[in-house]
């Protein structure tokens, strides 16, 4: 059940790439749209997810010996936008670089937006703490709060790529409107 939750979690945040880009075109959102491209690029995107947790996990293993730490800080900022490179540019594996190119001198901006996005996600859930007492209220707490904001993160995450993309490459909405038809 876990990895079938985590699939649908890859595939739900390539169709929110696909509605971000699609609502900053003027285009009206159809969700089953969304879905049905992030459907054609969720073998890539999956791929992707899993050497962006390998990478971290490696991370988290050496943080034991504190120079993970920075690995880890280093690693989540400049894969952040490998899910738009997927999505947008049509990449394969290579959305990994892309993202890091897209992050190279502008690292600690891409940093800071990062950390305001886990301090969102880590405040929703602590708030979960007065329900701690009981565990299914827990529960249904932080589904709640993940319901709510997870969204709010990919979809901030698109907006900051397609803004790094305009400062650096002159990045326009006819480009972005053709990279979508390809």
């Amino acid at each position: 059940m876990l990895v079938v939750s985590i699939f649908l979690s890859i595939l739900a945040s390539g169709a929110t790439v696909y509605a971000v880009a699609d609502k900053k075109l003027g285009r009206s959102i159809r969700v089953g749209e969304c879905y049905r491209r992030a459907w054609r690029r969720a073998m890539v995107l999956t791929a992707a997810f899993v050497l962006y947790g390998l990478a971290l996990f490696g991370a988290v293993i050496l943080s034991l010996v504190l120079i993970g730490i920075p690995m880890f800080v280093y690693v989540a900022v400049v894969w952040f936008f490998a899910d738009e490179a997927i999505v947008i540019e049509g990449r394969g594996l290579s959305a990994l670089g892309r993202s890091a190119d897209l992050v190279s001198k502008n690292w600690w901006r891409v940093f800071g937006i990062l950390v305001v996005y886990v301090v969102i996600l880590f405040a929703g859930m602590v708030t979960s703490g007065f329900v701690l007492i009981n565990p299914f209220l827990a529960t249904i707490w932080a589904a709640t709060v993940g319901t709510v904001l997870t969204p709010v993160v990919l979809i901030g995450r698109t907006l900051v790529y397609l803004d790094l993309r305009v400062r650096k490459e002159d990045y326009s909405l006819d480009v972005l409107e053709a990279e979508l038809n390809r």
